[in-house]
């Protein structure tokens, strides 16, 4: 039997009416991973509640970023940031992205956005392939860092090299 994915959410460039806007955000709760879809990559972030969110950002992640948000590979460094989910989110597609919940049980809530508060303007190392922004949330949320992008992508990488070995 199949499950239907969680459903994606858009901000569109209009403003929404606030009513809209209000429901949209009452479907995510404190603590939850918020995933973004840049078109090529995605980019993760905490949701900490009062359309807010908490993210590991290096200096070529910004809203509507696209394709020159791949710079992150030279990145070196990048720095935690509090800003409004709309402004992360810009144009991009997003939904909720507790996916690791299955094989991990969250920290308490106000454990998670306490420590994810105590980070914002921390420069932390940044690596595409070790510690990049979904490493950053899970850890925040499970405890552990993990990266499914990573894990996916290394998975794809290497079947490429058998298939066409």
């Amino acid at each position: 039997m199949a499950t239907n994915p969680a459903p994606l959410y858009k901000v569109t460039a209009s403003p929404e009416p606030l009513k809209r806007m209000v429901s949209r955000i009452k479907k995510l709760n404190p603590g939850d991973l918020i995933k973004i879809h840049r078109g090529g990559y995605h980019h993760l972030a905490l949701y900490i509640g009062e359309g807010y969110v908490i993210h590991l950002a290096p200096s070529s992640e910004y809203a509507d970023a696209g394709v020159s948000g791949l710079k992150s590979i030279a990145q070196s460094i990048a720095t935690v940031k509090k800003e409004k989910l709309q402004d992360v989110v810009g144009k991009d597609v997003y939904h909720i992205y507790n996916v690791l919940d299955n094989q991990s049980t969250p920290l308490p809530t106000p454990d998670i956005i306490q420590k994810a508060q105590s980070l914002v303007g921390t420069v932390l190392p940044y690596n595409l392939a070790t510690r990049n922004c979904e490493h950053f949330v899970t850890e925040l949320r499970y405890g552990t860092p993990k990266s499914q992008q990573v894990q996916l992508s290394g998975m794809t990488f290497y079947i490429r090299i058998i298939l066409y070995s």
